[in-house]
């Protein structure tokens, strides 16, 4: 009988330790999942501000390249019609 209580003494002591290390599990799980939305929410925003930055480097490449045409109208009328002419040759290559 001694030995009885003993075991389930140990066993009692076992399932204790189980349970703390069960919990401290699932506290770390919790804890992850709120740095990975984070990271989530991180990358969101860093992708929204690339774009951004990419939309604006576009802009300042076109306005450099009106730029370097010169005052002339006639001349910003022929580098417009050049940049459709090219656009029109990138969206035919991709509908192929």
């Amino acid at each position: 009988m001694d030995r009885e209580i003993e075991i389930v003494g140990v066993l009692k002591g076992k399932i204790k330790q189980l349970i703390e290390l069960h919990e401290g599990e699932k506290r770390k799980v919790a804890e992850l999942r709120k740095q990975k939305e984070t990271l989530r929410e991180r990358i969101s925003a860093m992708e929204a501000e690339i774009k951004e930055l990419k939309l604006k480097n576009h802009k300042l490449t076109i306005a450099t390249s009106f730029k370097s045409v010169g005052g002339s109208a006639q001349e910003a009328k022929k580098k417009i019609s050049k940049i459709v002419r090219e656009i029109d040759d990138c969206m035919a290559l991709l509908n192929r």
